[in-house]
């Protein structure tokens, strides 16, 4: 697996964290113990005549993450910045990591509406989870001279000799939920990432630390429910950068209590469905303490996460992001627990609004308005059927700021 630098500190740091990996076959496995706990021998042998030590209850909940879940039940979102009038008769391609997904179409969607608005054509390809398909449709759009290019969920590193093409050719290329080549510090810069997000605690934030804090909140959302008491699955995806941000997010934030533990089980996109199910309920068999699951995002909870955890018979806590129709129809069902109201189209306006920027000389960073909110049975259920929307009116400021109608 392959893991940011915060993932490996949180390691070091002493969490209980176990690496499985899907892709082999035989899951690897380490001693867990509570995190945070780097007791010695020594120190367990004398601890083991004392008496037991109480179970913890709700007061045992870290301060810090009761305060993360009472800031995202209102939520972290406000106004975009905006600059100005849209650059007339612009023609840019969209590509999409793949529209199996919950989120591709959505973005596919609103970045067709956005680009209406601003008066551009706007063309967006499938990439149906194939870097041989990213890659000619970033050569398709070179070779049509377009003016800029947008990739949703996929990396530099899976498509670098066309976005190279494309930097060559002088059409910028905005990363959306992707990481650019230098994202490692040690490749060159090939586009732009989307902009500035709001976490948990921090406005205007880059876009790894705000991923980090989509974890977090998933954390904080097992830890405040389950009062301290969370064995926790965390699920992994070491193909893009961003659901492994995720994960970071998550492992490190699980330090904070004292009494969890978080097993991290790598997996596919390619798993989505029957395989995936049946990978997680392996692992809930082979460990009957599992009481929660870190979904990472909404896609892989509807495509086998929470099927293996009803059909486990367990009380497992269940979390996502994205807060899609069909999840939070799971939570409705008692199928799921948690997810996070993450606006998809927010997205797709500010994608116009920073090439807009760039077409205009303005390449510095600006805040998307885009943060994180809360979503379980109790809080900021949206209408059966309808997608999450954000508790701001972004798309009134971006048109106004545009001169759009």
């Amino acid at each position: 697996m392959k893991l940011s630098r915060p993932f490996l500190a949180a390691a070091s740091a002493g969490i209980a964290i176990v690496l499985l990996s899907s892709c082999s076959g035989d899951s690897g496995s380490s001693e867990s113990s509570p995190a945070g706990d780097a007791s010695s021998s020594s120190e367990a042998a004398a601890a083991s005549e004392e008496p037991a030590a109480a179970a913890p209850s709700a007061s045992d909940i870290p301060a810090s993450a009761q305060a993360n879940i009472d800031a995202a039940i209102p939520g972290t979102y406000t106004l975009p910045e905006t600059s100005g009038a849209i650059t007339a008769a612009k023609k840019v391609t969209g590509i999409v990591f793949g529209n199996q997904s919950q989120s591709g179409p959505i973005f596919t969607d609103t970045f067709k509406a956005a680009g209406a608005a601003a008066g551009w054509t706007v063309n967006v390809v499938d990439g149906e989870f194939s870097t041989d398909v990213y890659l000619s449709a970033i050569r398709q759009a070179i070779a049509e001279k377009v003016d800029g290019i947008v990739l949703f969920v996929i990396d530099c590193a899976a498509v670098k000799a066309g976005v190279e093409e494309a930097q060559a050719a002088g059409i910028p290329v905005i990363y959306v939920e992707g990481y650019d080549c230098d994202s490692d510090g040690q490749g060159q810069a090939t586009g732009y990432p989307l902009g500035l997000y709001n976490s948990l605690t921090e406005q205007g934030v880059d876009y790894v630390k705000f991923l980090e804090a989509t974890g977090q909140l998933q954390a904080d959302a097992m830890i405040t429910a389950l009062d301290a008491k969370v064995e926790a699955l965390a699920v992994n995806y070491p193909e893009t950068y961003a659901t492994v941000s995720i994960t970071d997010g998550f492992v490190n934030e699980m330090q904070v209590c004292t009494t969890c533990t978080a097993t991290v089980f790598d997996s596919v996109y390619a798993d989505w469905g029957n395989a995936l199910q049946t990978k997680i309920s392996t692992e809930l068999l082979k460990n009957q303490s599992i009481n929660a699951i870190m979904g990472n995002y909404d896609d892989p909870v509807l495509n086998g996460i929470a099927a293996a955890a009803e059909a486990s018979g367990r009380d497992i806590y269940v979390t996502g992001d994205a807060g899609y129709p069909a999840m939070v129809e799971l939570i409705r069902q008692g199928k799921a627990d948690m997810t996070i109201g993450y606006d998809g189209a927010m997205e797709s306006w500010a994608a116009i609004e920073r090439l807009n920027r760039i077409f205009n000389g303005d390449t510095k960073m600006f805040n998307t308005g885009i943060g994180l909110q809360l979503i379980d049975a109790e809080h900021n259920l949206p209408a059966e059927g309808a997608l999450y929307v954000a508790p701001v009116d972004y798309i009134a400021a971006y048109t106004a700021a545009w001169g759009a109608s």
